[in-house]
């Protein structure tokens, strides 16, 4: 289905299912393949095209959990790059692709994934996992049960936050950035360039902290807490990692004459 009036805007809610959003040049475009016969409705006006089950979040707080269960969509949707984006769904696998304005996932459990993304990026889940490759811009990533991971990034802000789960990151020319990463439970894992500009702090209650980097160091013994802190190259940007129960490690990349 194509929309052909203009779309700056992108609302979806949704039950259960795979949901993939596209960023495409031209009119929106809607593709469904719904495998349990639910009625999802769909309007556009004013440049706001809305999805969702049924007649809206009201509606899916009563429904019964034997049809909820029944209702798997696979959808997806091709929208123009600066469409500003809002999905939230209750159990789905979300990618989301291209977009570069601003895009907000909520799921409640299943997975979601982001490709070259950029602008503003916020995702949230109570259960799964988090991954994203090529992001700029801003990114916030939050799960209470799940891992985060993300690689080849050169957003110029990144948080990211789990209760229970590994965050591991692959980081691009953090000149400039602000990069924030905390677990209660599980590892964290880094790596950076050889040749970063970065302020950077460590922290683990219970657990060990390695670093490629010699300007990393432990600044002095405190209680209950393993802390190493440093400066890279000017400084500009900072990193922070912090986990109660796990470790934290800080691995350099290859330098710009490395890479040729």
């Amino acid at each position: 289905m194509t929309i052909h009036e203009p779309v700056d805007r992108l609302e979806v809610w949704l039950v259960k299912g795979r949901l993939n959003i596209v960023a495409a040049p031209g009119p929106c475009r809607v593709e469904v393949n719904d495998s349990g016969g639910t009625k999802l409705r769909l309007t556009a006006d004013n440049g706001r095209l809305r999805l969702r089950h049924g007649r809206g979040r009201r509606w899916l707080a009563h429904l019964s959990w034997r049809r909820w269960a029944k209702r798997r969509s696979e959808i997806t949707i091709g929208v123009p790059p600066q469409t500003v984006v809002d999905l939230r769904m209750n159990e789905a696998n979300v990618t989301v692709s291209g977009l570069r304005a601003s895009t907000s996932v909520n799921v409640t459990s299943g997975r979601i994934s982001l490709l070259g993304v950029g602008g503003t990026t916020t995702v949230k889940l109570v259960s799964g996992d988090v991954e994203a490759m090529r992001v700029s811009g801003e990114l916030s990533m939050q799960t209470v049960s799940g891992d985060l991971a993300l690689a080849e990034s050169s957003a110029s802000k990144v948080r990211g936050k789990t209760i229970s789960g590994t965050i591991t990151c692959d980081l691009d020319e953090p000149l400039h950035t602000e990069l924030a990463f905390h677990t209660i439970s599980g590892d964290i894992t880094l790596r950076i360039p050889a040749e970063s500009d970065l302020a950077v702090a460590l922290r683990t209650a219970s657990g060990r902290i390695t670093s490629s980097f010699a300007e990393i160091v432990d600044p002095g013994a405190k209680v209950f807490t393993n802390h190493a802190e440093g400066v890279l190259g000017r400084g500009t940007g900072k990193l922070t990692a912090a986990t109660t129960s796990g470790d934290v490690s800080l691995l350099a990349g290859l330098g710009s004459d490395e890479l040729g």
